[in-house]
């Protein structure tokens, strides 16, 4: 039988990867696992949203009608206010003052065209008026959106990772996965980050309440008192990121974490949702990767959460709330900030090796290997990504003009030989395929698993 020749260009690559492969087994028999050690994160804020409200509005609503303030005291537009608290604006069933009397100011919203939009108010599905409020890279990344329906509640949104970079004149970052939502992995001044974060939510709250005053003095000529204005977090998402690091190093919380599900998407990101069996649900849990090199823990709490936490105007106090939080939410899976530890990789010392050789990435080598999927596709937000990808010769079209990208052969066999793992229950290590038999070892206390 005549055995068919490869063309001569795909012979040489055939012999090219056969050498890189032969040299990168050498450099594997070497590795020796490290003990994992605990790296505090670093903590910020991302997106948010907020309801606004004045207890002073209904004294411009009821002009010249101070009884019904009289009937329906002061103590109930408290309760009311509470009520928002705890379970956010949307749809909620308190008792607003004379609510026959209120009414939908059709007048004024016809006079704003341009910024019409549905929302959803205390009232369910209705409409506002939707204002800009800061526009960044091509993005509105602040705005607030005003009910039309008396008491006027509002919506208002901030992106603070966005709006921080915006602040500080910081450049976009070019290795996201998915989108730009986050600093430069360089900004490792873990307690300076934490100090400003909590400063700029304080002074964003302090700012959409001056511009929700001054919409409703435009709109309606409603002049509130500051003191009655209130900005009430409904829901916050809380970055816990670990620089320099692969969200494999942390797949081992989907083992130990107290859940129902654990729903694990194959992206770049390969995202790890942590779902809790509940009805009313105020948190939710996910780890995935932001960027090469920044693995991001999320938090996200919801209405009574939200306005629990995030509350007070010192920025100290309002830290300490926030690792409050943080410890809450964990606690709900039981687990603990303090316990969380990376695994180091047996293969580190091999791949820092590789990646210095091949003038690569470490964090970006480690997060090919890592990632399972098999295809890629890519915006405008990751296209750096993209091309220090097709310059590593990590990634190939799947055909010709196509938008869709796979692993080359190299990162394939890579993945194959570095991506399967078991985790040591002893040492908490990671554990490497054995060249005698069908087993993982542990390099660091012997502890073996058979593959089969």
């Amino acid at each position: 039988m005549r055995l068919l020749k490869l063309p001569e260009p795909e012979q040489k690559r055939v012999d090219r990867e056969s050498v890189r492969k032969a040299e990168a087994l050498e450099k594997i028999r070497e590795i020796h696992g490290d003990l994992p050690t605990l790296e505090f994160p670093r903590i910020s804020l991302d997106r948010a949203y907020f309801s606004i409200f004045s207890k002073d509005i209904f004294k411009h609503i009821y002009k010249g009608k101070d009884r019904y303030l009289d009937k329906y005291d002061q103590k109930r537009i408290d309760k009311m206010v509470e009520e928002m608290r705890t379970q956010g604006f949307q749809k909620v069933d308190f008792d607003l003052p004379e609510r026959k009397n209120m009414s939908y100011r059709g007048d004024v919203f016809n006079n704003y065209p341009q910024f019409k939009q549905n929302m959803v108010d205390h009232k369910g599905h209705g409409t506002g008026l939707h204002f800009k409020l800061c526009d960044f890279e091509d993005e509105v990344i602040s705005w607030i959106t005003i009910s039309m329906r008396q008491p006027h509640m509002a919506v208002a949104y901030v992106n603070f990772q966005k709006y921080y970079r915006y602040l500080n004149d910081i450049p976009k970052p070019t290795i996201g996965n998915f989108d730009t939502n986050f600093l430069p992995v360089e900004m490792d001044d873990r307690e300076k980050i934490f100090d400003d974060f909590s400063k700029l939510f304080i002074t964003w709250c302090r700012e959409v309440e001056i511009q929700y005053r001054h919409k409703m003095y435009e709109l309606f000529e409603y002049d509130l008192d500051p003191e009655k204005t209130e900005v009430i977090p409904i829901s916050i998402e809380i970055p816990c990121e670990y620089l320099h690091r692969d969200v494999a190093e942390f797949a081992w919380l989907s083992d130990v974490a107290f859940c129902k599900s654990v729903v694990k998407h194959s992206d770049l990101t390969r995202t790890m949702y942590l779902n809790k069996n509940l009805k009313s649900q105020r948190f939710q849990m996910k780890i995935y990767q932001k960027a090469f090199g920044l693995a991001r823990m999320e938090l996200t709490v919801h209405k009574d959460w939200a306005s629990h936490f995030f509350s007070g105007d010192d920025p100290k106090i309002l830290k300490d709330k926030i690792k409050m939080c943080i410890d809450a939410v964990l606690g709900e899976y039981r687990l603990s900030l303090y316990d969380i530890k990376p695994v180091e990789m047996t293969y580190s010392r091999f791949l820092g090796q590789l990646a210095s050789a091949l003038d690569w990435d470490r964090d970006m080598l480690l997060m090919i290997i890592e990632s399972k999927n098999s295809e890629f596709k890519f915006t405008r937000d990751n296209q750096s990504l993209q091309k220090k990808l097709i310059k590593a010769d990590l990634i190939e079209r799947e055909k010709p003009n196509s938008k869709v990208w796979i692993k080359t052969d190299f990162a394939r066999w890579l993945s194959s030989q570095l991506g399967g793992y078991f985790i040591c229950p002893h040492c908490r290590t990671y554990m490497i395929k054995s060249e005698k038999s069908l087993e993982y070892v542990c390099s660091s206390c012997g502890y073996s698993k058979k593959m089969i």
